[in-house]
């Protein structure tokens, strides 16, 4: 049983951390359903394995990386496998799940107007990842090339070959 103070910590660590988690998730899988599954799998963890983090910083770390972790294993799923997932370009009209009032909906909302987050779904895993950790979450080359679990000079190029593909796409 959890008492008053963990429930209190785990209420406010899923008012940091939510919009964050389904982000991601939303852009590693494409789908609002598997993120929204992803995200519920991830805050099932730190309740039932009880996570706690040093600071803000190992906390958002850690998230980014269990996120990332639990895409891939359901992309591994045989599962996965036989379901059709929806176009990148339909991800941001469907809405359901989401209450007009939440605050996670007018952020995902805001970003889904933009041309860039819709091309950021069409680019392959590792260079969504490296714009995402770079660019949205403000890590460094460095710093991204730890939490992906590769070199950095593996992440400059992914950051190239992005920026590369994404002006071929926004001259189309």
């Amino acid at each position: 049983m959890i008492d008053q103070k963990r429930k209190r910590q785990i209420k406010e660590i899923y008012e940091r951390q939510i919009d964050r988690v389904y982000r991601i998730a939303l852009i590693y899988t494409g789908d609002p359903h598997d993120a929204e599954d992803v995200a519920e799998s991830v805050f099932l963890t730190v309740i039932e394995k009880e996570v706690t983090f040093e600071n803000e910083e190992h906390e958002k770390a850690w998230f980014i990386t269990s996120v990332r972790n639990r895409c891939r294993d359901l992309h591994k799923s045989s599962w996965h496998g036989k379901v059709q997932l929806i176009a990148p370009s339909d991800v941001y009209s469907e809405k359901e799940g989401l209450d007009a009032g939440d605050d996670a909906y007018t952020d995902i909302e805001n970003e889904t107007e933009s041309e860039a987050a819709r091309l950021l779904l069409m680019l392959p895993e590792e260079q969504r990842e490296a714009v995402y950790l770079c660019y949205y979450e403000g890590y460094t080359v460095k710093e991204a090339a730890a939490i992906m679990g590769t070199k950095e000079t593996k992440v400059r190029s992914e950051l190239t070959a992005a920026k590369r593909m994404l002006r071929g796409k926004r001259d189309e």
